[in-house]
This record gives structure tokens, sequence and C-alpha cells, in this order.
């Protein structure tokens, strides 16, 4: 076997062994018992914190020092990055959705049972989801699962070039991962230093900042099947573009750090495939579902990191739409 296959075989291996506890919901197909147009309503607010935790992966597992590597130096590393749920996106209100007109030709079965859970959410034994009256049947909304967090593992390389500049790049390889299904990321990321350009900063060698510019993407699929047919999946597409303001100490062992900047970042989340016997739909529909997610906020983040001869150790927490904690270990040549 050749030195480059062996590598890959390692990677994959170590990726397999990880795992992946980002968690596709694929109860979310049944709500197209409702109509494709109540099926989008409902599903949107199903799929709401997958989609928001899912996208906080791209926000976080870069080598975050606001210190820029020198012309010719490197470093590679491995991050594991972990979103964190919301308590408040464990439910959504039905009867506000019907009572703003959102749905259309569904009522409530029991008033008093309004509250569905989400994707992140899993009604326990003995609790009561809400049964929706809709075509003279009476149909119970899909149950959710338990997520307190997602998780996905990456690999993030850094360059120092030319003019106070330094080039990453980061990825998660093409491959099934569990409940996921075949997902993978990618990025790419340019930091400049602003030392040269404060007069002040350069008397204190211990001060870093710098300005980070980055874009990532987030692509899975998952097989789901609308009663029982083939060739489904739920697809899922993230994007991100986001400039961020690093501030922070640098020492000879560690460094402290803070950034402040914005993200452009959304989701689409797509129903793929041809799918029949969808009520008030006469013929076979493709693509049904199609979701787009803005999920674009302000983010922060505070973080260490640590040397230990060429020996990085890194975390950090992020806040944008939803928390984010990262941890990294690698090695580094400044």
């Amino acid at each position: 076997m050749r030195k480059y296959n062996s590598i890959q075989v390692i990677l994959c291996t170590v990726f397999i062994l990880l795992g992946i506890s980002i968690h596709a919901q694929k109860n979310a197909v049944n709500y197209l018992d409702f109509g494709v147009a109540n099926a989008e309503v409902l599903t949107r607010a199903y799929l709401d914190p997958f989609a928001g935790m899912a996208d906080a992966n791209l926000t976080s597992g870069w080598n975050m020092s606001p210190r820029v590597m020198r012309k010719g130096r490197f470093s590679v590393h491995y991050f594991s990055n972990q979103s964190l749920a919301k308590s408040n996106k464990e439910l959504f209100n039905i009867a506000q959705l019907i009572e703003s007109n959102q749905l259309s030709g569904i009522t409530l079965q029991n008033p008093q049972v309004f509250n569905a859970p989400s994707a992140i959410y899993r009604f326990k034994e003995g609790q009561d989801l809400p049964a929706l009256n809709y075509g003279g049947e009476t149909i119970t909304v899909p149950n959710g699962e338990e997520i307190n967090n997602l998780q996905m593992h990456s690999i993030s390389a850094t360059v120092g070039i030319s003019f106070n500049t330094d080039i990453s790049v980061r990825f998660s390889p093409p491959l099934e991962y569990s409940r996921l299904g075949k997902s993978h990321m990618w990025g790419v990321g340019v930091k400049h230093s602003l030392i040269p350009y404060f007069s002040f900063m350069q008397k204190h060698p211990f001060l870093e900042t710098s300005v980070m510019l980055s874009y990532s993407q987030l692509k899975s699929s998952n097989d789901i099947s609308y009663q029982g047919q083939n060739d489904q999946s739920l697809e899922l597409a993230g994007k991100a573009l986001s400039a961020r303001l690093l501030i922070g100490t640098h020492f000879n062992i560690v460094d402290l750090f803070g950034s402040i900047g914005y993200g452009s970042r959304s989701s689409d989340l797509t129903f793929k495939g041809s799918y029949a016997n969808i009520p008030e739909q006469s013929n076979n529909i493709n693509d049904p579902i199609k979701l787009n997610y803005d999920l674009s906020a302000v983010e922060y983040e505070a973080g260490i990191q640590l040397r230990l001869y060429f020996i990085n150790l890194q975390a950090s927490y992020t806040y944008s739409n939803y928390g984010m904690v990262s941890l990294g270990a690698g090695i580094s040549f400044r």
C-alpha cells in the first residue's frame, strides 16, 4: 500500500472510532401526512434547533490564537467541536401556529395539549403528544430525540505566509457517521496581524491582535422514508462566512484570547427524492420540503492555548445562536 493510502486509512479509522453525535431526525418526514403546505410549517418548527446546532459547528475548530504564524511555520490540529442545546427550543406551540393561520385545515383534538416536541426533545412514556384533526383523521405528531449536544470532529492545518498573514484549512472526511449519514465539512481561513499598524502594541510583545476571515461548508445526507417509500433523504447544507477581531496575550507557554465578529450563516434542509400519496397531491412530487434557516448573528469566543514544546492544546467557548465548545490538540512549529 502506498504511503498516501496508508495516511487516508489511518485518518478514516480515527474518525470512525470517534464517531459523530449529530442525529438526523427521520421522524420529520411524517409531517407530510398533513399536506405539503402544513408540513413545511410544522417541519420548520420541528427541525429549527437541529439546524441551528448543526450550523454552530461552523463557528469553531480553527487555530484561534491571535498570534499570526511566521512565514514558513505551520501547525496541524485535531478538533472536537460540540454545540449545546437550548432548553427554550425543546418545544413548539401548535396552537399558536393554528391561531396565526400558518396551518390550514388542522385543529387540535385536545386544546389543552398543544406543545409538540422539537427534533432535540423526546416526550417520555406517559406524556401526551398533541393529536391533530386533519382530513377527517386524527394524527399524532412525531416524537423527537433527546439531544443535549451535537459533535463534529475535524482536522485543521495552518501555515504562515508573507505580509504578517497565515492561511488555515480544515476538513472532516466524507464518511458514514452514526445517525447523520454521509457527512463532510471543509473551510478556509485567512488571519492577518494588526500589530504593525499600532506602534504602542509593538512596545508590549505579550499583546496580540489580528483579524480573521473564514468560509466553511457543511453537508450531510440521511436516508428517510415516507410510508415505506425508497430513495428519499434528508439533506442538510450549511455555509458560513465569518469575520472576527481577535485580541489576546501571548506568553512563553500560554495564549489567552477572545474574539468578536459577525457570521453570515445559513442552513438548507431538503426532503430529497420522489414522494407519493401525500394528501392533496394527485401526483408524485419531487423534493416537497425545502427549508432555509438564516442563522446570521454576532459571534463571541473566549479561549486558551497551551504550548508544551511543539505540542499545542486549545480550549474555547463560542456563542452565537447556540453555544459551542471546542477542544483541540496538535503540533505547531512557530
